[in-house]
């Protein structure tokens, strides 16, 4: 009795250690799901902070990709799949748009990078309308056309009639000139005509060509003939300006094939003045064929308009030097000039031995008469000297200076 007495403790002990340990047991698996269970409800709290406490290497492989998605729960190693996608679906779906919105805006704004250069488009287009800006002042230039139209040219080289005469119109010299005397102190004017004189006007007559205009009435005219710049043309440009005249200017080709004188021929349009032909290649036209002084004249007019860059049609032709016979005045006619030659001028082109400006001012006031035509080369640095107290004298005097066509 005693022995198994002694037994029964002994069981009962083991009994108890048993029920220690699976009590023991339980605890520790009850604690290590309510941690894994804390864990989850962590993680659902404070979604893309995930406990450091339970990540795993398999954790840090599998969102080392991706740490920029900020919001997003990513499964881990041991996650139930049905509680991370439920997890996924409810809390973080709202920051999962997030990250995949600004994927598809991201090619929206790539898209969108095509229609910026649109706008931009029209940049090269906004040079086109500035290409017309050397042409839009051309147009604007307030060109002064003559009062006299000039007519219809036929095309070709007109055929000239065998009554017009082809010879040198008298070879005396001078005989274009009125033969002019002014008394500077009782302003009496005597008029010598020469007999050239007489007849040159006689053949003129039927072309309307001009030595003088307006004779017998207090009017006198400004020509100047502009072989080439000499530096003088500004200057008597100012001097027309500031006197209120209008002139006209018969160029040459060596004028015009400088295009450092557009601005000049600009400016004498601008102001008021005209512009004559004097020939491209200032030749005594009468020893010319018709077919060359045909191109003489329309030589030196369409050079003028390429140089303007617009169409400026010329009227008035003067002869180099005044030599010319019937046949010359005639062509030009039929293309449409006026021959003009010259009432008064004198030894000033010579731009080596320029006449003293005293006495070729006086020259100038002895030569004024009424319908007086005065020549003036521009070249001269006289001229620009004179000119002032020219067109004073012949204010003073009564006369009104008028510009050709007019």
């Amino acid at each position: 009795m005693s022995g198994s007495s002694q037994k029964r403790p002994d069981v009962v002990r083991i009994i108890q250690i048993v029920l220690l340990a699976a009590i023991l047991v339980t605890f520790v698996i009850l604690l290590v799901q309510g941690i894994g269970l804390l864990t989850r409800e962590y993680d659902s709290i404070f979604p893309g902070m995930p406990h450091e406490s339970t990540r795993s290497a398999a954790d840090e492989r599998t969102q080392a990709p991706l740490p920029t998605h900020t919001g997003a729960t990513l499964p881990r190693a041991g996650d139930d799949p049905g509680r991370t996608q439920a997890l996924q679906t409810s809390e973080p779906q709202p920051t999962q748009p997030q990250p995949t919105q600004p994927q598809p805006t991201q090619p929206q704004s790539t898209e969108a990078q095509p229609t910026q250069p649109q706008p931009t488009q029209p940049e090269p287009t906004q040079p086109q309308p500035t290409q017309p800006e050397p042409t839009e002042p051309q147009p604007n230039v307030p060109v002064i056309l003559p009062t006299e139209p000039r007519p219809s040219v036929p095309a070709g080289v007109p055929a000239v009639p065998d009554t017009i005469s082809r010879d040198y119109f008298l070879e005396g010299q001078g005989f274009y000139y009125h033969g002019v005397k002014r008394d500077l102190e009782t302003g009496n004017v005597t008029i010598e005509r020469y007999g050239g004189t007489l007849r040159l006007e006689n053949t003129l007559a039927p072309y309307g060509a001009i030595t003088s205009k307006n004779f017998g009435e207090k009017i006198v005219y400004l020509t100047f003939d502009c072989g080439y710049e000499n530096g003088n043309t500004a200057r008597i440009l100012d001097v027309l300006k500031e006197k209120g005249v209008r002139a006209i200017f018969f160029c040459a080709g060596d004028f015009i094939n400088d295009p450092a004188n557009r601005p000049l021929l600009l400016r004498m349009i601008e102001e008021g003045h005209l512009i004559g032909n004097h020939t491209d290649h200032h030749k005594q036209m009468y020893k010319l064929s018709d077919e060359e002084v045909v191109a003489e004249l329309n030589g030196l007019q369409n050079k003028l308009n390429a140089l303007l860059g617009f169409e400026y049609q010329m009227v008035y032709y003067r002869p180099p030097q005044g030599d010319a016979s019937e046949r010359d005045v005639y062509l030009a006619k039929q293309l449409g000039y006026t021959t003009v030659f010259w009432s008064f001028a004198y030894y000033d082109y010579d731009t080596a031995d320029q006449p003293e400006p005293s006495a070729a001012l006086t020259k100038a006031k002895q030569g004024l008469f009424d319908g007086c035509v005065y020549l003036l080369h521009a070249v001269s640095s006289t001229n620009a000297t004179i000119l002032p107290d020219l067109i004073d004298y012949a204010r003073a005097q009564g006369y009104e200076i008028r510009r050709l066509d007019q």
